[in-house]
């Protein structure tokens, strides 16, 4: 039986591509940690699920983002969920930022964890899946590991998901992906700070540069260096 994983830094776009497959016929899991050892779908213990099948009857679908894009976002939901809306009141994702002194960009700074994607692909996606993705090379805007796992990029998803997921499966994908689980809240602009911009892209890691050229990485720092983030 074939089995399939969103396995995704939160907010790049995994719940869209998991609406994808699902719409599609394809049932699938999602997940952003399994270094949690007591995440459960489906009321089975994820790790355990993957463990009891074999990883290798997996495919597995993962998405990447512009991480200062990705960060805004997070810091976002996170006040929406603070609103106590309706089916956002989770315990275990309140941070109380609404009660919390300071400006939009002092609470960004204290509550979100800035390097969150650039530490997953290490601490998640290569050990749980044994595929090191960094060994091979990333070729914008989509790559498939080994017949089984799919890298492609929030930017590109508009254009490329429905054929990246038919490459991944196997099987024709017709149907068109709609982004969901967007934070429906007006956003007070974050002027960021120049060194926080380059300290997002210069730093000497695999990401983000493995999944960004240096024209599109300018492009990002010059855009946030420009403007007011309106979210």
């Amino acid at each position: 039986m074939l089995r399939t994983v969103v396995h995704c830094p939160p907010r790049t776009g995994s719940y869209s591509l998991l609406t994808l497959l699902k719409a599609s016929g394809i049932h699938s899991h999602h997940v952003h940690y399994l270094a949690n050892r007591y995440y459960y779908w489906d009321k089975v213990n994820a790790r355990g699920s993957i463990e009891k099948n074999g990883k290798g009857k997996y495919k597995i679908a993962c998405t990447v983002r512009d991480p200062i894009a990705r960060n805004l976002s997070e810091y976002w939901r996170r006040w929406q969920i603070d609103a106590n809306e309706k089916g956002l009141t989770r315990g275990s994702l309140k941070l109380g930022l609404r009660r919390m002194a300071g400006t939009h960009r002092e609470k960004f700074t204290a509550y979100i964890d800035h390097f969150r994607q650039h530490h997953f692909f290490g601490s998640e996606l290569i050990p749980y899946w044994g595929i090191d993705i960094f060994r091979q090379p990333f070729t914008p805007p989509y790559t498939i590991y080994e017949d089984r796992l799919l890298v492609i990029r929030c930017e590109d998803l508009d254009e490329y998901a429905v054929q990246a997921i038919s490459e991944l499966m196997g099987i024709e994908v017709t149907r068109g992906i709609k982004h969901l689980n967007v934070v429906p809240v007006k956003r007070e602009p974050i002027r960021l700070e120049g060194a926080y911009i380059d300290a997002m892209y210069d730093r000497r890691e695999f990401f983000p540069r493995w999944f960004y050229s240096e024209d599109e990485i300018e492009g990002f720092k010059e855009k946030w260096k420009s403007i007011s983030d309106s979210g």
